[in-house]
């Protein structure tokens, strides 16, 4: 029975594609699991605030970073199209950082959501991470394009494993530590999958003229995506500044350790999942349209099933598991993350296979999603509850309806019919 389900695997380009970014994902996502306990008793709540706001900007700057031409990558019809959309995108993280660095600065300057925590140099960390994340998400696209998920593999591994090496070192810099170790990890971890990308055919299409149809032909990415990529990224990233702004830094970092815990299966098996699913619905688009639908299906079945366990274990055990991890300071935490198990739950099945939206004929429909996610997690900005908790329970639970709402919308996606731009 082994060997055949060995030989089965074998034979499943999904599978093994799955089992690669997996595998790295373990890796590098494990060593960061490890090192948590670690950290939390080297950093202060406050510090892990302030990382938390940092990657939350920088989250919400990079889903405009390359105007979302890098998802066009994926579902360009020719080679060298894709390669040519690569290759401007390098050229677009560079300009759309300097905007998010001054965005950033005012921010801090402002005192807008918490950001006054951060020195007056950091806006340089930002524009550089910015940049590092963009680029990050171009290779990874074009490597899923071309079907090597081992490269991703090994680019996800080495991004947790130098990270978590970086904030261990860099802890006598309290919260700005922890900042340097995650633009560590990324920026060294992108050899990984620069070595083995054409760089010179890249330059190359950038600066024919012939190739910059590209950018022309895609311009639905810029003018249809972006918006609702922006807007869905903020929903996600909100949270962490949400909630610092309402009650605290404190506060905003027990929920960021509550976070860093629960992404961790979703990078895990949502990560992998999407990547792979988005390359394999992308590639029946192309070659035959009537096998999206049971593609669609299998994979929620399986993202359901797993998604259920481990969303009921963390109701049942966070807070207690918690304190015992990372000790008695971070017990909030270990509530908040049993808060979350609902909106956990909606996540880890809708979200990997979210993006098939890119291949649909109305694929504005999404923004009605996005715009209503936002509007759920701003809601402790002006419906004040007293209590952090509360606030979080009722943010969750209304999300998790919320992507039971976005699943039907895909299911009529599907339905519809998917196709290659």
């Amino acid at each position: 029975m082994i060997q055949a389900l060995i030989a089965r695997v074998r034979r499943s380009v999904f599978a093994q594609g799955i089992l690669s970014i997996a595998g790295g994902t373990v890796i590098g996502q494990g060593i960061g699991v490890l090192v948590s306990p670690l950290l939390t008793r080297l950093y202060t709540p406050e510090a892990m605030g302030m990382w938390g706001l940092f990657i939350s900007f920088v989250g919400v700057a990079t889903a405009g970073g390359a105007l979302r031409y890098e998802v066009a990558v994926v579902a360009a019809k020719e080679d060298s199209e894709a390669l040519s959309l690569a290759g401007h995108t390098f050229l677009l993280a560079v300009l759309t950082s300097l905007v998010g660095g001054a965005v950033f600065e005012a921010f801090r300057r402002h005192s807008v959501l918490g950001y006054e925590v951060f020195p007056w140099w950091s806006g340089g960390l930002i524009v550089l991470a910015i940049i590092v994340n963009v680029w990050g998400q171009v290779l990874r696209f074009w490597f899923i394009r071309e079907k090597k998920f081992q490269s991703v593999g090994y680019f996800v591994a080495g991004r947790g494993a130098l990270r978590a090496a970086g904030q261990i070192v860099l802890y006598p810099w309290n919260g700005l530590g922890l900042i340097g170790g995650e633009i560590i990890g990324r920026l060294a971890s992108l050899g990984v999958l620069l070595r083995d990308f054409p760089v010179r055919a890249a330059w190359w299409a950038v600066l024919s003229h012939r190739k910059r149809s590209a950018l022309r032909k895609y311009k639905k990415y810029p003018l249809v995506f972006l918006p609702s990529a922006f807007v869905d990224t903020m929903a996600l990233m909100a949270p962490i500044p949400v909630f610092a702004a309402s009650y605290g830094v404190e506060v905003g970092g027990m929920l960021s350790l509550a976070q860093r815990v629960v992404s961790v299966p979703l990078i895990f098996l949502g990560g992998a999942v999407a990547d792979v699913f988005f390359g394999e619905i992308a590639d029946v688009a192309r070659r035959d349209a009537r096998r999206a639908m049971p593609l669609f299906l299998k994979s929620t079945l399986r993202l359901g099933g797993v998604a259920f366990i481990i969303g009921i274990g963390l109701w049942l055990f966070a807070p207690w598991g918690m304190t015992m991890v990372f000790g008695a300071a971070w017990e909030v935490s270990g509530k908040m993350l049993a808060a979350m198990a609902p909106w956990f739950v909606g996540m880890l099945i809708v979200s990997p296979i979210s993006r098939l939206v890119f291949l649909s004929r109305y694929p504005w429909v999404k923004l009605i999603y996005d715009f209503s996610a936002l509007f759920v997690v701003v809601l402790p900005l002006w419906f004040h509850l007293p209590e952090p908790l509360e606030a979080l329970r009722l943010v969750s639970w209304l999300q998790a309806g919320l992507y039971g709402a976005y699943w039907l919308i895909l299911l009529a996606v599907v339905y519809q019919g998917v196709e290659a731009k």
